[in-house]
């Protein structure tokens, strides 16, 4: 009996395992095909898996104070967020090549998430967006932490249609034209 009750418990655990491995794998692919085609120059892309919306942006963020005052971090930022605002996965691509693991998650209009530099160095950003970020669509933006005790800077993410749209507007897949209204 003892046996039997094992048994069921490791086939339950397993099933459970191989489920999250499958929603990884597909989330995964999702943010590969979204960068693929954002690098092509393509509008920002608003892929959806289940529960999984995939939103790329270009991102960039600058040290203010601190030992890294004057750090420059630009480039892509892709991330897959799931129905509960956790990122299913995510990365920030680099205008000089490097890509960095972004985790985090995103309630409504908050933010909040991790990139994983180099040498065990990490970036804690917080901000708010526009709209929702499950919407794929105009700025958000805040302050950030890191590298390292000390350094503070602010960081902007942007979803652009392109060189069509004004200051902060954006669309996403199937959306109609316009976007949110931004003053800069």
């Amino acid at each position: 009996m003892e046996r039997t009750e094992r048994t069921e418990r490791k086939i339950d655990q397993l099933s459970r395992a191989m489920a999250t491995r499958s929603s990884r794998r597909r989330a995964a692919g999702g943010g590969l095909a979204a960068g693929l085609l954002a690098s092509l120059g393509l509008k920002p892309i608003r892929a959806q898996d289940g529960d999984v919306v995939t939103c790329v942006m270009a991102f960039t963020a600058e040290t203010a104070v601190g030992s890294a005052q004057g750090e420059v971090y630009a480039g892509t930022l892709t991330v897959a967020i799931g129905a509960d605002g956790t990122f299913a996965s995510g990365d920030l691509t680099t205008d000089d090549g490097q890509t960095f693991e972004v985790v985090g998650q995103a309630l409504g209009q908050d933010i909040a998430l991790r990139i994983q530099l180099a040498d065990a160095e990490n970036l804690w950003l917080n901000g708010v967006s526009r709209q929702p970020l499950r919407a794929c669509r105009g700025r958000s933006g805040g302050t950030f932490s890191g590298p390292g005790p000390g350094n503070i800077g602010t960081w902007e993410a942007r979803a652009d249609t392109g060189a069509d749209s004004g200051p902060g507007s954006g669309t996403s897949e199937g959306s109609t034209e316009g976007g949110d209204a931004e003053e800069d």
